[in-house]
C-alpha cells in the first residue's frame, strides 16, 4: 500500500485536550478506493484512534448491508472491545453508501436535474473538505476545526 491508496500515519501535538506530558497523540487513516481490492480490513481498521486510555476503531470491511462498521471502545474496562453504536442506529457502511452512485448519477443527467446535481457536488465538496482538514491537521499537529461541514449546511 502506499499514499495512492491514502494510507497515511498522522502524529498531532495539541496540549488542549491531552494531558500534560502525554507526548503526541498518533491516529492512522486508510481509504482504499477500490473496496473490492483484498485488505485486511479487520486486523487494519480503516479508522483507529489511540490514545492514552484506549482505543476507538471502526472495524470491518465496510460491506456489511446491516450498517456494519459501526465504533468500538477498547479500554481498561473493555479489553476485549464494546460498541458504542448499536447496530439498529446505523445508516449502513460506509463503502455502501456509494453503492449505485453512477445510476444515480446518471439518472440526475437524463432528468437535467440542477438541484440534484447542485447537491451532490456540495456533498462530495464537503468529504474532500473532511479529507484536506485531516491533512491539515498533520501539518500543523492540531486539530482543524470542520464544524461548518455538517448535514444542514452547504458549501459554495
Amino acid at each position: 500500500e502506499g499514499e495512492s491508496l491514502a494510507h497515511a500515519i498522522l502524529e498531532m501535538k495539541s496540549n488542549q485536550i491531552q494531558p500534560d506530558n502525554s507526548g503526541p497523540l498518533y491516529a492512522t487513516f486508510s481509504a482504499n478506493l477500490m473496496h473490492t481490492a483484498p485488505m485486511a480490513h479487520n486486523s487494519c481498521p480503516y479508522f483507529r484512534w489511540t490514545g492514552t486510555k484506549g482505543e476507538l476503531v471502526i472495524p470491518g470491511n465496510g460491506l456489511n448491508p446491516d450498517g456494519g462498521g459501526g465504533l468500538l471502545l477498547y479500554d481498561d474496562k473493555f479489553p476485549n472491545g464494546v460498541p458504542l453504536i448499536q447496530t439498529e442506529n446505523r445508516q449502513g457502511a460506509f463503502f455502501l453508501g456509494y453503492k449505485g452512485v453512477w445510476e444515480v448519477m446518471m439518472d440526475i443527467l437524463k432528468r437535467n436535474d440542477r438541484e440534484a446535481a447542485l447537491k451532490t457536488v456540495s456533498e462530495a465538496l464537503k468529504d474532500v473538505a473532511t479529507a484536506l482538514a485531516i491533512y491539515q491537521s498533520s501539518e500543523s499537529r492540531e486539530w482543524v476545526n470542520v464544524q461548518c461541514i455538517n448535514a444542514n449546511s452547504s458549501i459554495d
